[in-house]
């Protein structure tokens, strides 16, 4: 999470929502995760997990 917490706009993840940057989907160890980011307080907030499908 450290990985994505440095780069929350990069590392593969994408926009869950056309439009909406700050809304992302990413894989992070086998785990796929939804999280918000929000640059006004530099945190990211993990909405939903799941396991990968794959």
């Amino acid at each position: 999470m450290s990985v994505l917490a440095r780069d929350p706009y990069g590392n593969g993840s994408a926009p869950a929502r056309a439009g909406y940057e700050d809304c992302r989907d990413a894989t992070v160890a086998d785990v796929v995760i939804r999280y918000e980011v929000s640059k006004s307080v530099l945190r990211v907030t993990v909405v939903r997990a799941a396991p990968s499908p794959f």
